[in-house]
């Protein structure tokens, strides 16, 4: 009998699991590591049956959006009517199930698995009147490589900018006739490239770290940020959703996209691009702003930055 119970708990509970096409409406995140790669996948689910999946590998991501068909247990993903991708949804409760990959064009990839688990929907601020919510920064931490200068000590000179190397030379000696070998420390300066003077860009923190972290004046809240911006010919996507590092950016001139994150903290937006390598975070300072208009200046320098909302 109890047995029979115990059954009869797992069926109910496969039953319960066993969700329909609405329980997959929603933002969910797995992490996996996959042949030596750490990726993280971030899959939109809209209930207009379109989809987007952000796949992540360190500090690079790329989005592909897709239809999609929900007949239990199985999903398929598709592009121009092709069938690009087939797993198996195992539901571990209403907020996570396990996905199987079944064929996605890749043999390799027949039976991984993903444990995806529902994230909460961020929800951006509404225009109220003009005004933009705003809050205190938030201080970021101090890198112990550059203290925030954006300047780290060069592994090679240990910061010093060269060293003494110790030189012979023959001195000629009248008295006996014959050449005495004398010693002395010559300077020689750091041949790394990109030492100057003992320094090189960091590449802990990538200028992300600034000096004075703190509290500052009000500054734009996320949600109040998140949206889309125009500058010239450039549009600004601030997405609201989050990264290892940051929120994800994407900026769109004409058919031309780059890709970078964004984050609001120590009285700065900081925009970092992948440029390739270790691309350094920028520092723009909030000059005014309200919800539909920002004037930033870059830290540093002369460059201003000029943004307006985009109706969605």
């Amino acid at each position: 009998m109890r047995t029979f119970i115990l059954l009869l708990c797992c069926f109910l509970s496969s039953w319960l699991y066993a969700q329909t096409q609405q329980s997959l409406i929603g933002q969910w995140e797995a992490s996996a590591s996959e042949f030596g790669a750490f990726y993280t996948y971030n899959w939109m689910i809209k209930n207009n049956w379109q989809c987007m999946v952000r796949t992540t590998a360190g500090n690079r991501y790329t989005d592909k959006t897709y239809t999609w068909e929900y007949t239990a247990p199985f999903i398929t993903l598709k592009t121009e009517n092709k069938t690009v991708f087939k797993g198996e949804v195992k539901w571990q409760g209403k907020d996570q199930f396990t996905l199987v990959v079944i064929d996605d064009g890749n043999p390799e990839h027949k039976g991984l698995k993903r444990n995806y688990f529902r994230q909460k929907e961020q929800t951006l601020a509404r225009d109220n009147g003009g005004q933009m919510p705003t809050q205190m920064s938030a201080p970021g931490s101090t890198c112990y490589a550059c203290y925030g200068t954006g300047k780290a000590d060069c592994s090679s000179c240990a910061g010093a900018g060269g060293y003494y190397d110790r030189v012979s030379y023959q001195r000629y000696n009248a008295t006996t006739g014959y050449y005495d070998t004398e010693y002395r420390d010559e300077w020689r300066h750091c041949t790394t490239m990109g030492c100057q003077g003992g320094k090189v860009e960091c590449a802990a923190c990538n200028r992300r770290s600034s000096q004075g972290s703190g509290a500052y004046a009000p500054v734009p809240t996320p949600e109040g940020l998140a949206g889309r911006w125009r500058s010239g010919a450039t549009i600004y996507h601030f997405q609201a959703q989050t990264g290892a590092e940051g929120r994800y950016l994407t900026l769109q001139e004409g058919n031309y996209k780059q890709y970078g994150l964004w984050v609001i903290e120590d009285g700065f937006l900081k925009i970092r691009l992948f440029l390739g390598g270790n691309s350094p975070w920028k520092k723009y300072r909030f000059v005014s702003f309200d919800f539909n208009n920002l004037r930033l200046s870059e830290n540093g320098g002369y460059a201003q930055l000029l943004l307006q909302r985009l109706k969605e």
